[in-house]
């Protein structure tokens, strides 16, 4: 590991507690983003795209369009 990677690794944190606190107080994260905010994580996410498509698969009501996107791994 050298000095870039370090430094990389603890201006992300900063930027992640900097952000994760204004999301916080200004409340801008919607109910969806459910990855993102404390006490959620992804596969809450993918329950809830099942739910739905197994909904619409009864109904036959309007296509599902979905994207989920990693950026820990990007």
């Amino acid at each position: 590991m050298n000095l870039n990677d370090t430094l990389t690794k603890l201006f992300e944190g900063l930027l992640i507690a900097r952000l994760t606190t204004h999301t916080e107080l200004f409340n801008t994260l919607t109910y969806s983003q459910l990855g993102t905010k404390p006490d959620t994580q992804t596969h809450d996410a993918i329950y809830s795209l099942f739910a739905i498509i197994q909904h619409n698969k009864y109904t036959l009501e309007i296509p599902t369009y979905v994207a989920f996107v990693d950026y820990s791994t990007a």
